[in-house]
């Protein structure tokens, strides 16, 4: 027998490799036209880590516990024996790694007991303690001492001191009390100084009287007011002269005239109806809320 023939006899004779896991992992999977991807995601794990297992890279796999449980899964899933595979790969030499238990072992977490955490809660209360000692050494234990109010000011029965009415000057003495005929209207109310442009006093106020207005100036009384609502109410004539300047309670009809144009000024604007000359005024086009401020007589009537 020529050396040739040996070596072919010799060959036919020798027996094929056993294949690898990995192979018959990868062909299992190409025979079901799985994707690495999709053999992932139903075992829950990384693209990589089923290239590694594939590819017997177990260096980049927890360890051979790990690794058994993921070939058991694999196999399962692609219809072949979980044992057989598990057997294939105890033939490995990485099978016989000792685990490294450390790797897995959670970092131990501080309990109550522990000295960082006893100093850090004696820190913490001893500056709670500082901060309230320092707070009620700093405290002021004299009582509240009111403001009085000013002695021509006139506090209302019932009304809080900080909303006392001031009035400009003086009040006058009031009279001594006599019985008043039925026909005497009530008594006016207090004429609070404010600018034009300020809030209306709050109302209805009551029981303090205060000096009249000036005099209506004579001749015609182009302007009428109907208090449908109780109202605050400021006009003045062109000359500054305050025709009015009070609260007015439903149901009055008040008639005024002076040397033109007249500014007015209506606390509570949808509560009045006002005519000029004979025409109605509309009063909701200069509203701004509850008040209303507009000019009559000055050419272009009602301009804001």
């Amino acid at each position: 027998m020529t050396h040739a023939t040996e070596q072919t006899v010799a060959t036919e004779s020798a027996p094929a490799p056993e294949p690898t896991v990995g192979e018959v992992l990868r062909q299992a999977r190409a025979d079901l036209c799985l994707s690495v991807e999709t053999v992932a995601q139903k075992l829950r794990l990384a693209p990589k880590q089923i290239l590694a297992i594939e590819g017997e890279d177990y260096e980049r796999l927890p360890g051979p516990t790990y690794v058994r449980g993921y070939l058991r899964s694999y196999a399962q899933l692609v219809g072949l024996s979980p044992e057989a595979v598990i057997g294939l790969y105890n033939r490995h030499p990485s099978a016989a790694k000792p685990v490294d238990i450390a790797k897995h072992v959670p970092t131990p977490q501080m309990s109550v007991d522990h000295h960082v955490i006893k100093i850090t809660t004696l820190v913490v209360a001893g500056l709670i303690l500082g901060l309230a000692a320092i707070w009620w050494q700093g405290r002021d234990d004299s009582p509240i001492k009111l403001r009085k109010p000013p002695a021509s000011a006139k506090v209302e029965e019932g009304m809080p001191a900080a909303e006392a009415v001031l009035p400009r000057e003086e009040m006058e003495p009031a009279p001594a009390k006599s019985p008043a005929p039925a026909a005497t209207p009530p008594a006016s109310l207090v004429r609070v100084e404010r600018p034009m442009d300020s809030e209306p006093a709050r109302f209805p106020l009551t029981s303090v009287t205060a000096p009249a207005p000036a005099a209506m100036p004579a001749g015609p009384r182009p302007l009428v007011l109907h208090f449908e609502k109780e109202s605050w109410a400021d006009v003045r004539d062109g000359e500054q002269n305050r025709l009015l300047y009070t609260v007015v309670s439903a149901g009055k009809v008040i008639r005024l005239g002076g040397t033109p144009p007249f500014n007015v000024y209506l606390g509570n604007a949808s509560g009045v109806r006002v005519e000029f000359k004979g025409q109605p005024v509309d009063v909701s086009r200069h509203q701004r809320g509850p008040v209303a401020r507009f000019t009559l007589g000055n050419g272009t009537e009602a301009t804001p």
